[in-house]
C-alpha cells in the first residue's frame, strides 16, 4: 500500500468512486454514537468531498450538506452522486438529508429522500438504487426516479436498515441488519434470504 495522504481531519474516508478517470473520497465524522464501540476522540465534522491530485494532494470539492456521513458514492447518468446522512443523535435534527448530485466545483444539488435516510448506492440497468436507513418500511431498497422522487422496492423481512449492495448473476443483493443476512431481490417487495454470514448483525 502507498499512503495517499489524508484529504481531511474527520476520522474517516468512508466512500470512494472514479468519476470522469479521477478518484474522489467522502469523508466523515463517525462517532460511534448509537452502536457498542466508544464514541470517537475524533470530534472534527466531516461531511465534504475530495478529489486526488496526486502523491498526498487533495482537492476540496464542498461541504455536501449539514450532514457529516457521507456513506454511498457513485456515478449515475455522467454525474457523481453520493448520500449524506447523520448518526444518532444529529439525525434527528439535520435537515436534507439524502441523496446529492454533484454539478462541479463545490456546488451540490439536493435529490430528495425516500422518507427517510439512504445509505448505500449502486448503478445499475440505467437505475440508480440506495439503501434505506431508517428502518421498517423505511429500512429496504429504494429507485431513485429523478429529481426528488422515489420509488419504494420494499423491505426484507426482519430487516431494519441496508448496508450494502453487489450484483451476481444478474440479481441484485443487499447485505442487512439486523440478522446479518443478504438478501437478494427478485421482484417489488420480494425478497429471497440467502442465508446469514457466520454470527455476525449487519453485512457492510
Amino acid at each position: 500500500w502507498v499512503d495517499c495522504g489524508a484529504p481531511d481531519r474527520c476520522n474517516t474516508v468512508s466512500a470512494l468512486a472514479v468519476f470522469n478517470g479521477e478518484l474522489y473520497a467522502g469523508v466523515t465524522s463517525y462517532s460511534g454514537a448509537g452502536s457498542h464501540l466508544k464514541p470517537s476522540p475524533n470530534t472534527h465534522p466531516g461531511g465534504r468531498v475530495y478529489r486526488y491530485v496526486g502523491k498526498k494532494g487533495w482537492v476540496d470539492c464542498g461541504r455536501v450538506s449539514e450532514a457529516e456521513v457521507i456513506w454511498g458514492m457513485t456515478v449515475f447518468q455522467g454525474k457523481l452522486h453520493v448520500t449524506a446522512m447523520d448518526l444518532p443523535p444529529k439525525h434527528l435534527t439535520t435537515p436534507r438529508q439524502g441523496l446529492y448530485r454533484y454539478d462541479g466545483n463545490t456546488d451540490w444539488t439536493w435529490c430528495g429522500n425516500p422518507g427517510g435516510r439512504v445509505a448505500a448506492l449502486t448503478a445499475a440497468d440505467g437505475n440508480l438504487f440506495a439503501s434505506g436507513y431508517n428502518g421498517g418500511a423505511l429500512g429496504g431498497v429504494f429507485r431513485y426516479d429523478g429529481g426528488t422522487n422515489w420509488t419504494n422496492f420494499g423491505a426484507p423481512p426482519n430487516v431494519d436498515q441496508t448496508y450494502s449492495f453487489a450484483f451476481h448473476r444478474g440479481r441484485m443483493h443487499t447485505g442487512t441488519w439486523k440478522e446479518g443476512k443478504v438478501m437478494r431481490y427478485l421482484g417489488p417487495h420480494q425478497w429471497e434470504d440467502t442465508g446469514r454470514l457466520g454470527d455476525e448483525l449487519e453485512v457492510r
